[in-house]
């Protein structure tokens, strides 16, 4: 699947979707919305996004879908856990679901894929990686840390987002 990076409008975003929609019948990324809670997971169903990034508490960053403006960040209110199977339920086979939040190795693959995902998503596992443009001050710590440890910021540009 191609993914095509989005921070525009959401009236962009939606002429970008028609248009891609004409060139080509396969996926290409910009139907995909974070969710972080059941209702936000049914709005953007009810909108006809292409799939879902179902997120827990337990994730790094707060992005999540509002169908009022398109995307607005809020606060993630659930748990993977207990949110995934909910968010999966709500769809149907034509709508991706992607587990996000505290995935960081094959045992929170084989249970998000229990809980009926198709497929994860990570991202702070990644961070330390020489592929990613995070800052060299920040990998550090980050391998340093125990793996309990939790920081929340606020610090984030990104308002009512703050990041874990």
């Amino acid at each position: 699947m191609k993914l095509l990076r989005y921070n525009e409008s959401p009236e962009y975003l939606k002429d970008l979707r028609r248009k891609m929609r004409t060139l080509t019948d396969k996926s290409f990324g910009v139907g995909i919305v974070m969710l972080g809670s059941y209702e936000e997971a049914k709005s953007a169903i009810d909108s006809n996004v292409d799939a879902i990034i179902v997120q827990g508490v337990e994730a790094g960053g707060a992005c999540t879908w509002s169908a009022s403006n398109g995307v607005l960040l809020v606060y993630v209110k659930e748990g993977l856990i207990s949110l995934l199977p909910r968010g999966v339920d709500l769809g149907d086979r034509d709508i991706l679901v992607i587990a996000s939040g505290g995935i960081v190795d094959a045992r929170g693959y084989v249970a998000a894929s229990a809980l009926g995902a198709q497929g994860i998503a990570m991202g702070t596992r990644f961070m330390a990686t020489n592929e990613n443009y995070a800052y060299p001050t920040n990998k550090k710590k980050l391998t340093e840390l125990e793996k309990t440890y939790t920081n929340v910021s606020d610090r984030s540009k990104l308002p009512g987002a703050p990041h874990r």
